[in-house]
């Protein structure tokens, strides 16, 4: 198995399972189950999106008129890149020995093709027609922009699961988010049969034989607030926590959607104006946001969100953390729940001191009853 896959391929799962090749291949074969239902499920997509784009496109064009498919028209606002690609379609289904009819020629574009319409090169044509694939028009919260990072995203996580790339580290939940989003706005009723029938992702998902509580969840209202203006979360020194990947915030019956990545982990630090120009002057990058965390702490600003920091002779234990956004942007680690906040039904807190989960459940949680895998 080990050769079959090869070393460099399979090196990922067996860092996932510290080295255990059993396990390293069910791990195997279950990102190949969810890059194939993944897949599957962006498959119904692009015939929804390339369809709807051709009827508009059809409408524009006024192609029952003239008699000339749209995407043969001098006057389809078309760019050259996408000339291209009709050509070479063409092209494609001559080799195949494959008729050149209309619909052969649309359903061979690639997905590339149909995503890229979307991107700032045809600004006019989101004006002229392009915006009527999205309910018709009757979004007025819909822009090109919006559209154009959607089909992009989709687009990233099509080549992810076509190349069978490794998923456990991927934020699956808010690919599909995306996918099901897109299709929404194309067709509700579309989109509702892609999200509740025709696809299967979140059973697969809820398969993945490995899954590690890699989330330190701490309560309280001040740190949450801190956190909204720096990436730190402050505790008493020396205070123990398990080595985790992510943290999560409990506050207001709630666990916060932001999920920030621990960057590093500080424990002592000397909390005065001092040590924060030392750690500003530091050639250690982490070093460096530390000390403009600090230096933020000591303004009118922190002093306030913070209802002022006690006095500790042996400093804070200070995690530096990914900031605060508005979605997931980046590779940084960083994770933003699809589903926002997750709500705690039952009675009394979640989280008193200090709790750990699993991102794997967090990812797809509808309230703290679905995280299976949390322990204190």
């Amino acid at each position: 198995m080990e050769r079959g896959i090869s070393p460099i391929r399979l090196n990922e799962y067996l860092q996932e399972v510290g080295g255990d090749l059993n396990r390293a291949v069910e791990l195997y074969v279950w990102n190949s189950r969810m890059a194939a239902e993944c897949f599957a499920t962006i498959g119904h997509l692009e015939v929804l999106l390339r369809n709807a784009v051709d009827q508009v496109f059809k409408e524009y064009c006024k192609e029952d008129e003239r008699g000339i498919p749209w995407f043969l028209q001098l006057c389809s606002g078309l760019n050259d890149e996408d000339l291209a690609s009709i050509a070479g379609a063409r092209e494609q289904n001559a080799k195949a020995k494959r008729p050149d009819s209309r619909d052969r020629i649309i359903a061979t574009l690639t997905f590339g093709f149909w995503s890229h319409l979307f991107n700032a090169k045809h600004e006019e044509l989101w004006r002229q027609c392009l915006y009527k694939v999205f309910a018709q028009g009757i979004n007025p919260h819909v822009t090109r922009k919006t559209i154009a990072g959607l089909v992009e995203s989709v687009r990233i996580t099509r080549n992810r699961v076509a190349h069978q790339n490794f998923l456990k580290a991927f934020d699956i939940p808010k690919a599909m988010q995306d996918v099901f989003r897109l299709a929404y706005l194309i067709s509700p009723q579309y989109g509702e049969w892609l999200e509740r029938d025709a696809s299967r992702w979140r059973e697969v998902y809820d398969q993945c034989p490995q899954i590690d509580t890699d989330t330190l969840i701490v309560p309280g209202r001040v740190a949450w607030d801190i956190y909204q203006y720096q990436p730190i979360y402050v505790c008493k020194p020396e205070r123990f926590f398990r080595d985790m990947r992510y943290l999560a915030f409990y506050e207001n019956r709630s666990i916060r959607s932001q999920i920030p990545m621990i960057l590093r982990v500080f424990d002592q630090v000397p909390w005065n104006e001092e040590e924060a120009q030392r750690l500003c002057a530091s050639d250690d990058v982490m070093n460096r946001k530390l000390g403009h965390a600090l230096e933020w702490a000591f303004s009118s600003e922190g002093r306030e969100v913070a209802h002022g920091w006690a006095n500790s002779e042996n400093g804070y234990k200070v995690l530096l953390l990914t900031p605060c956004r508005g979605s997931k942007q980046g590779d940084d680690g960083h994770l933003v729940l699809p589903n926002g906040d997750i709500p705690h039904m039952r009675s009394g807190a979640y989280v008193q001191n200090h709790r750990y989960a699993s991102s794997h459940d967090l990812l797809v949680a509808r309230s703290t009853d679905d995280l299976r895998y949390s322990i204190n």
